[in-house]
């Protein structure tokens, strides 16, 4: 039923899905199975044809996992690998890699003390793994909670060092990016307030916006104000991408750079190496003023030719660091010139989503090229008028097939 995997346990299950533990070869794997008919026979939902009805709602389960699989394949290295997907006339299926640690969700259970530096962590490495997502195909998670968020590494590690995968991708196509990069903002949002207070959140019919201070936040000390003000800025229903998107958000949480190390740090081998070095130095100064006065000058003449040679490859490393920054300026320029001539070709064949996407990639480029952040701002606005208008179709064409069973 499930080509070689062999079902251990359940791990996990709710109304529509169940998660279990499952073996192949030794080596263990979770098993993900999506049977979503069983809600609507259960609460008597007038669907028409539940078969037509299942077989729509498998397909795109299994359309999610396929584009999953590509980022993965394809070099994302913070998404969940899919090594088998199936369907059966239950469900639909796929298996991925064991975390046993599990995902975010249960690292919120335990109510685990959290500090700045390691919500400042854990959302930067969310947000490269949606932007992974992003480059790779077109368009981010739009499913996005802690529940799909796993935890790797050791079962003790730090949640702060912890690498983590994404998981259980929302269908959609390119076009749909703008509306799925709205969704995962609001998203991690939603996710900032779940890790600061302890409480699992579904959507926001759980809390009250905007959201007001409270005792839960004083653990993220002096900066607990801008992350509420963070926070707030992510929920608020009417965020748009002209004020925010993935890219400008991983800018502006950013970690910053850890600071050298103090001494305590360096290891023992380097102070021998150096006291070694420091004793050589000092027997060489002793003999030095040992030396007659006339050798004295004559090894100090000597000195004068190697000192000029020494000046001159110094200026040899200066020209060769100024040609190599020439030549990156030039390289990038000339990517820039074709991410640009990509973009504008698919503005033109109307890819407007692609060509958005193509657009960002040349502002990462050159962040300071005006021009470019005229047309992100101007194209975000007629991709996101189209999303509009397409929900209101779709709203329109669902209120009209009601109508039309009444």
């Amino acid at each position: 039923m499930y080509g070689d995997y062999e079902l251990i346990s359940e791990i996990a299950a709710s109304r529509i899905a169940e998660v279990h533990l499952a073996r192949k070869q030794g080596r263990q794997y979770v098993l993900k199975r999506f049977r979503p008919l069983l809600l609507a026979e259960e609460e008597r939902y007038d669907h028409g044809d539940l078969n037509v009805l299942g077989e729509d709602l498998h397909l795109k389960f299994l359309e999610a996992a396929k584009i999953q699989k590509k980022a993965a394949d394809h070099g994302a290295r913070r998404c969940a690998p899919i090594h088998d997907a199936g369907h059966t006339g239950e469900g639909a299926w796929y298996v991925t890699d064991h975390y046993p640690r599990g995902s975010l969700k249960r690292w919120i259970q335990q109510r685990t003390t959290l500090d700045t530096a390691t919500l400042r962590k854990v959302l930067a490495n969310v947000l490269a793994a949606l932007l992974d997502l992003q480059r790779l195909t077109g368009r981010s998670h739009g499913n996005l909670k802690p529940a799909n968020i796993l935890l790797g590494g050791g079962l003790g590690a730090p949640l702060g060092r912890t690498p983590i995968f994404l998981t259980d991708l929302r269908a959609g196509a390119a076009a749909d990016a703008p509306m799925i990069e709205l969704h995962d903002l609001r998203a991690l949002g939603e996710v900032i307030l779940q890790l600061v207070t302890g409480r699992e959140i579904s959507g926001p019919d759980e809390y009250n916006y905007p959201i007001e201070p409270s005792p839960a936040w004083n653990k993220l000390g002096d900066k607990q104000r801008d992350w509420l003000e963070l926070c707030n800025r992510l929920v608020n229903p009417k965020l748009s991408l002209q004020s925010c998107t993935l890219a400008s958000l991983a800018r502006e949480i950013k970690p910053p750079k850890s600071r050298m190390p103090s001494w305590r740090a360096i290891p023992p081998r380097v102070w021998k190496v150096a006291a070694a070095v420091g004793g050589a130095l000092a027997l060489a100064g002793v003999l030095w003023g040992w030396l007659p006065n006339r050798e004295t000058r004559y090894q100090e003449a000597l000195q004068v030719q190697p000192h000029a040679e020494g000046v001159g490859d110094r200026g040899d490393a200066t020209a060769r660091e100024a040609e190599a920054q020439r030549l990156a300026a030039q390289k990038a320029a000339q990517e820039f010139k074709l991410a640009w001539g990509k973009a504008e070709a698919a503005e033109q064949a109307g890819q407007l989503s692609n060509a958005l996407v193509l657009y960002q990639q040349a502002q990462r480029l050159q962040a300071t090229n005006a021009q470019v952040a005229a047309k992100i701002k101007a194209l975000t606005a007629r991709v996101e008028a189209r999303a509009r208008e397409a929900e209101a179709q779709r709203l329109a064409a669902q209120k009209a097939a009601q109508d039309f069973k009444l």
